[in-house]
């Protein structure tokens, strides 16, 4: 017994009760620590003063309050604790502005606190938020992009939030002119943000405006597969004379398949959507590849129908059309027809028709066509008719040339 009160010294005494009191401090911690984000509430039941427990049950006593549209003085109590706690808290200093904000105060110095909330953190992304609607408000767009490319860097997760705003906002042409240099950066989130614009209806000129003012398309295989997108959605919008201006300043968009109608693979591949020839497809008709090359026209024998077209970007002037058959014709008394129409935003008209021709196997076709001026864009088609009994229409096409003169 004397050994034992003999080992109680004072100075062990000392060190025994700052053991448990740190013991006691790290359990609080880790409880701290492993309920906060859960369970914001019991984890400021624990530690009353922690920085990280005030603002998160500060935020969600905000979003309660923002449901049920009542006022939240304890808010800016809770973040100027957080504060005093951790000087450098740009959580807190968001919610001192937040709190001030619902309080109605002047929205100046509120977007100085978001402002320095920043400062401390390009993370904080409900900053972000706020500075956006306020810019938005005093009609500063540039400031409203700069924010807006600042919180998509950074956060991935605010994609869902601000990429289908962003787009949305795409249709001003202010928008568009302060978002262009941004967009020739490049930046890491231009892909997510063209895949959500391209879905959009009815939104393709004005992203084909807003990547011509950028000056810059990727090239690499994602990319190419969202401007044929962007192409698609341009001739569904008849924005014609667009498209043409669009494909004269980009390279990669294919202007080489828009002005000729030439079976090649690329020109008959089916996923270059707009830029190859379009398969018209029925249950009774359509185009198909041919076994050696070319296409195969076909149609069941009755009334006349389109089954083959080619968007085509051609200056107006005289062209030469050949057209060379190959070994399956197969009409039995049906006809195949050529024609070339002129496309604008106002209307869509003829120009030129063939008269119903029955080619022999390996024969070829010509005429000399005007493609008159006021034409956005062409469109050279194929059609298949009449015949008699059951039988099936088939026509291969083995080549098909146009050429100035």
């Amino acid at each position: 017994m004397r050994l034992i009160l003999r080992w109680f010294t004072p100075w062990r005494l000392v060190v025994v009760a700052a053991s448990l009191a740190l013991a006691w401090a790290a359990m609080v911690s880790a409880l701290v620590r492993v309920s906060l984000f859960d369970n914001a509430a019991q984890a400021l039941r624990w530690a009353p003063h922690d920085p990280r427990a005030l603002v998160l049950a500060a935020d969600a006593r905000l979003a309660d309050a923002v449901r049920d549209g009542v006022a939240t003085p304890e808010v800016a109590t809770m973040a100027r604790e957080s504060l005093q706690q951790q000087a450098l808290n740009p959580t807190a200093l968001r919610l001192l502005g937040f709190a001030a904000d619902a309080a109605g105060g002047d929205n100046g110095p509120v977007r100085l606190v978001e402002e320095l909330s920043l400062r401390t953190s390009r993370h904080e992304f409900g900053a972000h938020a706020w500075l956006i609607e306020d810019a938005v408000r005093r009609q500063d767009v540039d400031a409203a992009i700069r924010h807006y490319d600042i919180a998509l860097r950074v956060s991935q997760s605010s994609w869902p939030v601000l990429m289908p705003k962003l787009t949305e906002a795409v249709g001003s042409e202010a928008v568009r002119k302060s978002l262009a240099p941004v967009i020739a950066q490049q930046p890491a989130w231009l892909y997510g943000f063209l895949e959500v614009a391209e879905r959009k209806p009815g939104n393709g000129a004005a992203l084909a405006q807003l990547m011509m003012a950028a000056g810059r398309w990727p090239q690499t295989p994602p990319f190419k597969l969202l401007q044929r997108g962007l192409l698609d959605s341009l001739v569904a919008e008849h924005q014609f004379g667009l498209l043409r201006r669009y494909v004269r300043q980009f390279p990669g968009a294919g202007a080489e398949l828009f002005t000729s109608p030439a079976l090649s693979d690329a020109n008959l591949d089916q996923a270059n959507g707009v830029q190859a020839w379009q398969s018209l497809v029925t249950a009774a008709s359509g185009m198909r590849p041919g076994d050696t090359g070319g296409m195969v026209l076909f149609a069941d024998a009755g009334a006349r129908r389109t089954v083959a077209q080619k968007l085509l970007l051609l200056r107006p002037g005289s062209y030469r059309l050949t057209v060379t058959y190959g070994a399956e014709v197969t009409l039995a008394g049906g006809t195949v027809t050529w024609s070339v129409e002129c496309l604008s935003a106002a209307e869509r008209r003829a120009i030129w028709q063939s008269t119903p021709l029955s080619p022999s196997a390996r024969s070829t076709f010509a005429a000399t066509l005007a493609f008159s001026s006021g034409c956005d864009a062409y469109v050279l088609s194929a059609s298949l008719g009449e015949g008699t009994g059951q039988q099936s229409l088939a026509v291969e096409v083995g080549a098909i040339g146009l050429v100035p003169g």
